[in-house]
C-alpha cells in the first residue's frame, strides 16, 4: 500500500479529554482533529516480522518481538473516511501525523509498511 502527502502537526496530548465514543486521550485527538470524516476506526497495529525475527520470537518467548515494537514508539493508530478518501492517522504524545492513503481499505486487515493493521473499535 502507498502512501500520499503527509501532514504532522505538533499537539499537547494533556489539552485533551476522552468523551463520547472516544477510550483515551489518543481517540480524543483524532476525534477533534477529523470530526467532519464519516468514520474513523481505532487500528490494532502488529509487526509483520522476518524469517529471522520469528525464529527469535519462538526460541525466546512468543510474542517478545511485538512486545519490544510496541514498547519503541507508543501511539494510537487510526483509519479515517472522509468522503472517498481514507486517511492513515497516528497520534503520539507531541504529534498527530495524518496520510492520505493512495489504495483504499476494504477489508477489516492491511498492510503498511513493516506492519499489518486491523480494523478495532468505531469512534465515529
Amino acid at each position: 500500500m502507498t502512501l500520499g502527502e503527509k501532514i504532522k502537526e505538533a499537539i499537547n496530548l494533556n489539552d485533551y479529554e476522552k468523551t463520547g465514543k472516544c477510550r483515551d486521550k489518543r481517540d480524543a485527538v483524532c476525534y477533534a482533529k477529523h470530526a467532519d470524516a464519516s468514520a474513523i476506526y481505532a487500528l490494532i497495529q502488529n509487526k509483520k516480522m522476518s524469517t529471522a525475527e520469528k525464529i527469535i520470537d519462538f526460541v525466546v518467548q512468543p510474542g517478545v518481538v511485538e512486545v519490544l515494537d510496541c514498547f519503541k514508539e507508543i501511539a494510537g493508530f487510526y483509519l479515517v473516511e472522509k468522503g472517498s478518501k481514507q486517511y492513515f492517522v497516528k497520534v503520539t504524545k507531541e504529534f498527530v501525523t495524518t496520510v492520505e492513503l493512495a489504495e483504499k481499505v476494504t477489508g477489516i486487515k492491511f498492510e503498511l509498511g513493516n506492519h499489518k493493521y486491523t480494523k478495532g473499535y468505531r469512534i465515529l
